[in-house]
This record gives C-alpha cells, structure tokens and sequence, in this order.
C-alpha cells in the first residue's frame, strides 16, 4: 500500500514539473520574442536613423548643388551681358568713320606719330587736301595675269654683294627724275616699267658702248596708260600685261608722248609721228633678298610691288616699320626697288615711289627687312639682251 501511494506522487511531480517546464518555456519564448522585437525595433530606428541621415545628406547636395546651379546661371547671364557689351563695342568700334572723312595730312597724328618713332612723317603736296578714300582708288595694281612667267637665271655665285648699294649712286648718268603719278590715277605700274626699261636700257647700253646720245632716254609711261588696251589705263593693270606691251610694241620717248596722268582724255593717237621706239627683250621674275640684290648690282632697277598701309602715306625719313596695328588698303601699289642698305635702325631696302620728289626721301623711302611685303619676296626685271 506504501509503495502505491508513493507513485501516484511521483506523478503529480512530473506533472508538476512538465508544467513548470512548460511554463517556464514560454516565458523563455516570450522574453526571446520581446528581444528580438527590441532588437528588430532597434534596427529598424537605426535604419530610419540612416535614412533620415541620407535624406539630410541628399537635402544639403541638392541645396549646393542649386546653389551652385544659380552660380553659374548668374555667371552665365554676366558673361552674356559683357559679350553683349563687347559687341556693341566693336559694332561701334568696328563700324569706322567713311574714309572720305579721314584727312590723309594731320598735323596732330604726324606730330604725335614723330615723338614716338624714329622713323618720322612729313607733308607732301601729293596728298595736300587729300582722303583716305582718295587713296584706297590709286592702289589697284596686280602682279600677273599668267602663271608661267620665266624665272631669272644667274649663275654667278663670285658676285660679292656689299652692305649698302644705291643705283642713284652707281649709276647716277642713268638716274631719271621722280614722277608724280596724279593722285587721281592709279597708274604707278605705267611709271615703275616705263623708268626702269629707261634707266636698265642707259645701263645696258653704258656696258655695251651702243650708240646712243646721253644714254638716257626718257620713255613715255603715258603710252601705257593711253595704248595699252588690255589693261585699264589710270584703274589700274597688271605689271605682266604692261611689260607684254612694252616687248611687242615698244614704247616711244617721254618727249614725244609725255605723261598727263590721265588716260581718259589723253587718248593714244596723241603721240608724235615717226617717233622712234625701244622694246624689251623679255622680263623674268627675281626671287629672293640675293637673287634680287645680284640682279640690282648688274643691271639696275627692279619693278615689284607692295601692301600700303595708312602710316605709310605720310613717310618723311628713316627706315620704315609699318605700325603693329597699322590698317592697309586693300589693293596694291608698284614701285621700283633700287638698292639695299644698313644702319643702326637695321636692314633695309631702298623703294623709289611715283609720289613727287617732296614725298619721302626725295620720292624714295627705306623700308625695314622682313615685313612680309610681296617686293621682299619676287620681282620683274627687264632685260634688252
């Protein structure tokens, strides 16, 4: 009866404990599930934290970045209105006065431009009540109309070239007098041919001994611009076509058909009868400082031509440098080139212009090596041999 008993209670025990195990399970579970609700309740507050922390980070990038946006729209909108500011100034700027309004003598500019440069600018009964304008339509001279022009040959490689050559000084018995072109005619091409086929035929002849009285004869520069039809008399020609005319036709003396300046009304028929006429052999093109130098040494003047810039048409003295800004016309101008030389001032070359002998050096001008004219690079020279 003893030991029955003592097994019932054995199993109200273990009823006992299974419920205590129960329920102290459940209070496990419970507390594991209130940690991991705290722990998913922590996360998810650091999550919103980091949100929040991004959104905050995302807000300032975007605040900056509007900023920034408005920087440059305000840095675009100011540099818009000095662009457009600019332009309004070079439109005023750049729109200048008519050049019929701009005197080519004036006397402040000229004075001003000599305290300033050694080489200086002087007045001239050339451009005396002249214009700009007056000057841009003198200047409508052109190299050649052909492409194949013969090219001067010189073998001589023994010619010593000095340091200053003058053909004014070399050849002084076959120097003519300067000419003045008219500041109405652009026939400084007619003029550069017709003296230098005078003086290189004087030289020529010199050399040889011909039979000729004095040597030096004037040839008529008038003749070019009144009979040479293929090109246009005092608006302008090409050196080619007018050294074409002189080599099938001659051209007779100053004397008998003497220069007007004017091919309008000076018609070709004005010439004397019978007088006597000199033609070229032929011409080449020079190119080159030696091969131009060599060819002035033996035979005289060169005929080229050259850009004019405004600065240029008040030259007085000293060697030439065109201004670092300086405006040119837009056509050319043919002049003769007769010699070479230095000084302190440096290189240059020595020009005799169609101006008149009160322009310049006595019509001639020294211009500065290495200015990129077209008379620095080729030249024609004309020859009787």
């Amino acid at each position: 009866m003893k030991s029955s008993k003592k097994k019932i209670l054995n199993e109200e025990d273990i009823e006992s404990i299974k419920r205590k195990e129960e329920k102290h399970k459940l209070k496990e579970e419970a507390l594991l599930k209130k940690k991991n609700e705290y722990k998913e309740n922590s996360e998810r507050k650091e999550q919103q934290k980091l949100a929040a922390k991004e959104t905050n980070e995302l807000l300032k990038r975007s605040k900056k970045k509007k900023w920034y946006q408005n920087t440059y729209n305000i840095t675009y909108i100011i540099c818009g209105i000095i662009l457009l500011i600019a332009i309004i100034l070079i439109v005023i700027t750049d729109n200048p006065i008519p050049l019929k309004q701009i005197p080519i003598i004036d006397d402040l500019k000229i004075k001003t431009h000599n305290e300033n440069s050694k080489w200086k600018q002087g007045i001239s009964s050339f451009w005396k009540g002249k214009n700009m304008a007056n000057a841009e339509k003198i200047f409508k001279i052109n190299f050649s109309k052909e492409k194949n022009i013969i090219k001067c040959s010189n073998n001589n490689n023994k010619i010593k070239i000095p340091k200053n050559f003058d053909t004014r000084i070399s050849f002084k018995d076959c120097k003519l007098n300067i000419t003045n072109q008219n500041p109405k005619c652009s026939g400084s091409y007619a003029i550069s041919i017709a003296t230098s086929m005078s003086e290189r035929l004087c030289i020529f002849s010199s050399k040889n001994q011909l039979n000729y009285k004095n040597n030096l004869i004037s040839l008529s520069a008038q003749e070019l611009l009144s009979c040479d039809k293929k090109n246009k008399g005092c608006n302008g020609g090409y050196l080619n076509i007018a050294l074409n005319y002189t080599k099938f036709n001659g051209l007779v003396s100053e004397k008998c058909f003497s220069f007007k300046g004017n091919s309008k009304h000076i018609k070709c028929g004005n010439q004397c009868k019978n007088g006597k006429r000199e033609k070229i052999n032929n011409y080449c093109v020079v190119f080159g400082e030696n091969e131009m130098k060599k060819e002035i040494l033996i035979n005289g003047p060169l005929i080229s031509l050259m850009k004019i810039n405004y600065d240029f048409l008040n030259y007085k003295s000293g060697v030439y440098k065109k201004g670092i800004n300086e405006k040119e016309f837009n056509g050319m101008h043919a002049i003769k080139i007769i010699g070479w030389g230095e000084n302190e001032d440096g290189k240059y070359w020595i020009i005799e212009n169609s101006w008149g002998k009160d322009w310049g050096e006595n019509g001639c001008a020294k211009i500065a090596f290495g200015q990129d004219f077209l008379f620095e690079k080729y030249a024609y020279a004309i020859n009787f041999k």
